[in-house]
């Protein structure tokens, strides 16, 4: 599905019946020497919950960006507003029958 390699092939061998899928707002890039990935739009997400659907994957859609972040508070600042764009909504309610949404925030870093 993502340049290079399609993960979600090895989804279609093994019948999972979800899968949870980390989004980024915005991704940070690996250090080196690690290449740097192409930044993924809404286009990439539309296409990426229409092959989960196409598998008869639910995908379990959260935001990542601020895991293990030192100021939780951020989440209403930073990612709220990314769930409620217009934009946003409208790809997510073009798969609402086969998306579920996580909202939470994994803060706690082990």
């Amino acid at each position: 599905m993502f340049p290079g390699h399609d993960k979600l092939a090895d989804l279609e061998t093994q019948w999972p019946n979800c899968d949870r899928v980390q989004w980024y707002v915005n991704f940070p890039e690996p250090p080196p020497p690690h290449d740097p990935r192409p930044p993924y739009g809404l286009a990439d997400l539309d296409d990426f919950l229409t092959h989960c659907a196409a598998l008869h994957v639910l995908p379990i859609l959260g935001l990542w960006d601020l895991t293990c972040a030192a100021r939780v508070s951020r989440m209403n600042t930073e990612l709220a507003p990314w769930w409620t764009e217009p934009a946003v909504v409208a790809v997510l309610n073009g798969h609402k029958e086969f998306l579920l949404v996580s909202c939470k925030l994994d803060a706690v870093c082990h």
